[in-house]
């Protein structure tokens, strides 16, 4: 009787063809589930702290140009005040700041982005942090700058971290890192450049990754030294407005979006996320099984030849079940590795981007793995009961 291992070579074009089939498989569910995994987060990229919130798109280019400059964003403000029922607006200021030493591994960049939030803002919304606190009171009035980081930065510091911010006009602040958004995080745009109103947060949030180098902060003291400087919203508010308002005058200058609806319709779809996700893709999940199925079927019925023989000089049906598995079970760990390896290729064919390959797409290869396994089993599990018969029922080809 051959060795596994060379009936496994000798039936090289079967199983070479079965590799490729989960190579291409596993190509489109690992895109399908990286799409899952950052749609994931965008939905759950923040929390809601304050209610009577709104979204008002393109209300500050309607009023004065997407300019983002101080001036103008001050004048737009003062418009909106005048807007009845409007309590006050949410807004974040930018500028780019350096800490001696550091540079951004991928881009090689070395400058830092530092946003700093007014009270509404980092009272408003919080952020979900893998390490440390959101912002509190006491940090806008402290001499020290408090920061949460994300991005580049987070792959240096860690929580406690302090180190000195140098800002282009000469003004340098001691900081320290309370909170930590991660290497890959979702934050709210801060030119609030939207094109039109959403239905969930998802619409609403920017991703960003390890090549960029995020600072967020809330000092009141930031504003006075740095509003020459910084950059301001210059598309689109974030307001609070009094509750029982008429929110028709807001037409006024653009596109008003309850930021409380908008939080309960992004809850409404997370609560039913898994059973969404698996109905929207019960088309490639019945292909991929169907196709599984029918590669196991036509195997086995090519094998039952030099099974019986097998049979017939002794094998037992259980010795025979457990070569079939160990030559599947290899198959498949080929395929899931040469997946890895050609992905990037498949992608640079079909201009898709190449995602980073995370704990869910372990988990996703893991369980069609297994799917993949089991699936194997019932289509063989004849083998069990096979007799040296077989070969008189099969034409050898």
């Amino acid at each position: 009787m051959l060795l596994w291992w060379k009936e496994y070579i000798h039936e090289w074009r079967m199983n070479l063809f079965i590799i490729l089939q989960m190579v291409i498989v596993l190509f489109f569910v690992n895109t399908q589930v990286s799409h899952l995994v950052e749609e994931w987060g965008k939905l759950n990229s923040l929390l809601k702290t304050e209610d009577n919130l709104y979204f008002y798109e393109n209300a500050l280019a309607t009023i004065c140009g997407s300019t983002g400059s101080q001036k103008a964003f001050q004048y737009a403000e003062k418009k909106l005040a005048e807007l009845d029922g409007m309590e006050e607006i949410a807004y974040a200021a930018e500028v780019s700041c350096q800490i001696n030493g550091y540079q951004n591994r991928i881009t090689t960049d070395n400058y830092i982005s530092n946003l700093n939030m007014n009270p509404l803002l980092w009272k408003g919304i919080q952020y979900p942090l893998v390490e440390g606190r959101w912002f509190q009171k006491q940090d806008a009035i402290d001499d020290m700058l408090q920061v949460v980081i994300g991005g580049g930065l987070s792959e240096k510091y860690k929580v406690g971290d302090s180190f000195i911010l140098v800002y282009d006009n000469g003004i340098k602040r001691n900081a320290i890192i309370i909170g930590d958004l991660g290497t890959d995080f979702d934050i709210l745009d801060n030119a609030y450049m939207y094109a039109a109103a959403g239905e969930t947060i998802d619409a609403y949030v920017v991703q960003h990754g390890a090549d960029e180098d995020i600072l967020l902060s809330n000092d009141a003291r930031w504003f006075e030294e740095l509003q020459d400087e910084a950059a301001y919203p210059s598309s689109s508010a974030l307001l609070k407005i009094k509750p029982g308002t008429d929110l028709a005058l807001y037409e006024k200058y653009g596109v008003l979006s309850s930021f409380d609806k908008i939080m309960k319709n992004t809850r409404e779809r997370c609560d039913g996320y898994v059973i969404n996700a698996i109905n929207y893709n019960a088309v490639w999940i019945l292909v991929i099984l169907f196709g599984v199925m029918g590669v196991a079927y036509l195997s086995a019925q090519k094998r039952r030849y030099i099974l019986g023989i097998y049979s017939l000089l002794g094998m037992s049906g259980k010795q025979m079940f457990d070569r079939l598995l160990l030559q599947n079970l290899l198959t498949y760990v080929l395929g899931t590795i040469a997946s890895f390896l050609i992905a990037p290729y498949i992608s640079g064919i079909l201009n898709y981007a190449v995602a980073e390959i995370t704990i869910a797409n372990v988990i996703a290869m893991g369980v069609l793995t297994g799917i993949l396994i089991l699936v194997s089993c019932l289509c063989n599990l004849y083998i069990r009961q096979i007799e040296p018969k077989e070969i008189l029922m099969q034409i050898k080809e």
